[in-house]
């Protein structure tokens, strides 16, 4: 997997206060590809886990795949938070606002709520998963109890206020992560050029 996050190191000529503001900018910019690689190593493990591997304790790789699923849906909330973090400095950055292609800042955040539009409340179900099985949230509306399951086609169901929610621990959720970053990432290629025609500083 290439991942090639913009260089965002502040150029030569900011003030001090956008200087501070751009390198925290590219330090989160930066760390987002460390969420899709920690999904694709969740993933791995997943899979590894679901292979009943015979060199290892029988219920270890039982454990192994609720761990991985759990990293997994956390890697991604993980990468959603840090979108969230740029634009509190995209303000104090008047040369990186200039020149972001906001259409494509925008493109990925919506890429982001069209794949994962209840992640919120998968990741709630996870977070709290030791209080919610004492409580109503584990009664669907029918009246029935329901627990985390694994689906078929390596679906994992949750259940949070009566309702369920799924995230699929596959490829294609992978791919997904990563064309959110990547097209994130892309809305930064005309500022890391106007950086380049600044110059760097050290």
């Amino acid at each position: 997997m290439q991942l090639n996050p913009p260089d965002l190191w502040p150029p030569v000529g900011l003030s001090e206060k956008e200087h501070e503001a751009t390198k925290y900018l590219n330090a989160v910019t930066f760390s987002l590809r460390y969420f899709v690689e920690g999904f694709a190593a969740a993933l791995e493990l997943y899979r590894f886990s679901r292979s009943r591997p015979t060199n290892v304790r029988r219920d270890l790789p039982w454990k192994w795949q609720w761990f991985a699923l759990h990293a997994g849906v956390w890697e991604v909330w993980n990468a959603h938070e840090y979108l969230k973090l740029v634009p509190r400095k995209i303000g104090d950055c008047a040369t990186v606002s200039r020149h972001l292609d906001q259409a494509t800042r925008d493109r990925a955040l919506d890429l982001f709520k069209q794949y994962f539009p209840h992640l919120k409340s998968i990741r709630d179900a996870i977070g709290h998963a030791g209080i919610v099985q004492l409580t109503h949230d584990m009664i669907l509306a029918d009246g029935g109890l329901a627990a985390p399951q694994l689906k078929d086609g390596d679906r994992y169901e949750v259940v949070n206020n009566g309702r369920r929610f799924h995230f699929d621990m596959t490829d294609e959720t992978l791919g997904r992560l990563t064309e959110v970053v990547t097209t994130y990432w892309a809305a930064f290629v005309p500022v890391e050029k106007e950086f380049d025609r600044l110059g760097r500083s050290d």
